[in-house]
């Protein structure tokens, strides 16, 4: 007969189905002793935890229940049982069918003193282990895990049966040198006053909490128990409302990095709250459902704040990404597959992105090269040349506003013509053919050799440098291997290099009307 102590407690069926005991007891019209027990996969109950009327327990999902006999679960291992099963293997063990006595009416298994020595020497040697998915529930013995792994520096116990927090409380305060725990998969209930377990994680930098059914309430008292966090990974949870706290900067002082990915976020004034973290330096945001990012007027936000991370979400406008640039400490980003962003080419999408945050020096995980910058700002000026025009020529006429709406859109246009000069404006007339729309009017020349005559082309903007080179050998005679190309966009003005064969004419921002000049 089970105790009501077990109530709470992480089973996993014979089919390797994992849930939580609801209910302990008789059900009616059926005899014995069943478990109510709601399952983490909904689909693998029957009901709600109520059956023929009686309610019996309580389920989050309609069909997330369902009663078994205790004999068609597993209540999982110890710690110690769990390592044993990971790192020892049975041709290892010297043990023979007859090398085990009886002590206190307990067959006790007896290994040679040599293999003992030897394996308790390469536990003691361990600084990493990973016990992920071995059914673990408890941990065992006190004093039995530090006896065993005095070294270890970090512990991955993901997608255990650990059901509460004390447990978990039990095996890392044993573990003195420890600085790094996952705990994913893992359902944790919250004790009742968190921080009375602080001491217990006091050494503790680095936590995982993945897939664990955890709301922002929840986190916050994680911070209470473990006030040393420098990082935090709380991904794929049912974070969707970050509630402001005032002694938010008190319970997280240290935290340096927090990974929110895959929650349910869609207000950016809830990310707000985060910048009263004051070590804050690494967001993840990627796969929530934010629409925009957005700053109140002489902000001045999240100072520490160097990378941020919001792919997959739905930010739908330029002028989110322009606030990001008020970001004062920001140097990296990651922000694709956003709907901004799926309008335009990935490159053109990129160019777009360097140029409206000066200080960006990774995005996506690409370095931002000085070349790179100058060109997506030459780019941008290009692109966006003959609205900047429209506006200037008619700011005075229109009370302003027109040119107001501009730089909302483009904060950094007037900045950039500063930095490069004013681009040159011609309005290409509109061709029906698609073909032609992509075709560039180019001229190439030929300083070197005044016997060589310039040469008009209409050339694609997909068009490699590397293609280039061997358009250019067959018209000069030229070898591709020597050519040096640098493109200037009007006979009298400056030359810029064009140094990677991979990359296309756009690359460079090259339009109709521009000079490609070939030296050797």
């Amino acid at each position: 007969t089970l105790i009501m102590e077990e109530l709470g407690r992480r089973v996993i069926s014979n089919n390797g189905h994992v849930g939580t005991i609801r209910f302990i007891g008789e059900i009616s019209q059926k005899p014995g002793e069943w478990l109510g027990v709601e399952w983490d996969d909904p689909t693998r109950g029957k009901h709600d935890g109520s059956l023929n009327g009686v309610r019996y327990f309580l389920c989050s999902h309609p069909r997330g229940g369902s009663f078994v006999r205790a004999n068609r679960v597993s209540f999982g291992v110890s710690f110690c049982e769990a390592v044993k099963r990971r790192y020892v293997r049975l041709d290892e063990e010297g043990i023979d069918g007859d090398d085990e006595m009886v002590v206190s009416g307990k067959v006790v298994e007896i290994v040679a003193g040599d293999q003992v020595e030897k394996r308790q020497t390469q536990f003691h040697n361990r600084l990493e282990i990973s016990l992920s998915g071995m059914e673990m529930s408890s941990s065992g013995s006190d004093g039995e895990i530090a006896s065993l792994f005095p070294n270890l520096t970090a512990i991955d116990l993901s997608d255990n049966l650990l059901s509460d927090w004390l447990t978990a409380s039990n095996i890392v305060k044993q573990l003195p040198s420890l600085s790094k725990v996952v705990l994913s998969g893992n359902r944790l209930e919250m004790p009742p006053h968190p921080s009375q377990l602080c001491h217990c994680f006091s050494h503790i930098s680095v936590l995982s909490l993945n897939r664990a059914c955890l709301e922002w309430q929840q986190v916050m008292s994680i911070g209470s128990m473990i006030p040393s966090l420098a990082e935090l990974h709380v991904c794929y949870n049912k974070i969707a409302e970050l509630h402001s706290a005032d002694d938010l900067p008190e319970l997280f002082g240290c935290l340096r990095t927090l990974n929110l990915e895959g929650n349910c976020i869609s207000k950016w004034e809830h990310v707000m709250e985060l910048q009263q973290l004051p070590c804050l330096s690494v967001l993840i945001l990627n796969s929530n459902q934010l629409t925009q990012v957005s700053f109140q007027s002489g902000d001045c936000p999240f100072q520490h704040l160097e990378s941020i991370s919001m792919s997959q979400n739905l930010i739908n406008s330029w002028q989110s990404i322009n606030a990001l640039s008020l970001l004062p400490s920001l140097r990296f980003l990651r922000v694709k597959q956003n709907p901004v962003l799926e309008t335009e080419k990935p490159f053109e999408a990129r160019q777009q992105v360097i140029a409206r945050i000066p200080q960006l020096e990774s995005l996506e995980g690409s370095k931002v090269s000085v070349k790179e910058r100058q060109l997506a700002e030459r780019y941008y000026l290009k692109r966006y040349a003959n609205d900047w025009v429209a506006v200037e020529a008619n700011r005075r006429e229109s009370s302003g506003q027109q040119s107001e709406e501009f730089h909302s859109i483009h904060p950094m246009y007037s900045t950039l013509v500063k930095a490069h000069g004013e681009p040159q404006t011609a309005r290409q007339p509109v061709v029906a053919n698609a073909l032609k729309d992509n075709l560039l009017g180019i001229t190439i020349s030929f300083p070197q050799d005044p016997t060589k005559m310039s040469a008009t082309k209409k050339l694609p903007a997909t068009l490699t440098i590397q293609k280039l080179k061997g358009l250019i050998q067959r018209l000069c005679h030229v070898d591709a291997c020597q050519q040096r190309l640098t493109y200037k966009e009007r006979e009298d003005g400056p030359e810029y290099e064009m140094e990677d064969n991979m990359r296309p004419l756009s690359f460079y921002a090259v339009k109709s009307g521009n000079v490609i000049v070939v030296r050797w």
